[in-house]
Order: C-alpha cells, then structure tokens, then sequence
C-alpha cells in the first residue's frame, strides 16, 4: 500500500454496524477513509489515538457520556 495522507493509529474503532470496538490503525487519503487495518500503517502525518474513541462519519454536536 502507498503512503496516506493520514494515520490515525491506536484508536479505539467503531464501525458504525454496531461490532464490539477494537483497535485500529485508520488510513485516510483524499479526505476518505481507505483502509482499517490491525497492522501499522505509514502516512505523512500520524495521530496517535490511544485511549480515544474513532468513529468515521459519525456526527454529533451535543452529547453527554
């Protein structure tokens, strides 16, 4: 695989289909989401995710946890 634009890596995933949330690295290229992947990935710029919660496409402007 190319390198991304953009890693998140680390990050507790949640794909949205309602699967228990795992740790992923998220590859991001031309503003979309590209690849989910177990393994590392390389990308121009890294965010490192650890402890957070990812959730591609997922918008909400007002919650309580």
């Amino acid at each position: 695989m190319k390198t991304l634009e953009l890693v998140i890596e680390n990050g507790l995933w949640f794909d949205g289909q309602g699967s228990e949330p795992q740790l992923r690295h998220i590859g991001v290229s031309g503003g979309r989401v590209v690849a989910v992947s177990e393994a590392p990935l390389t990308g121009h710029r890294v965010i490192d995710a650890a402890g957070k919660w990812v959730m591609p496409g997922f918008i909400d402007t007002h919650t309580h946890y």
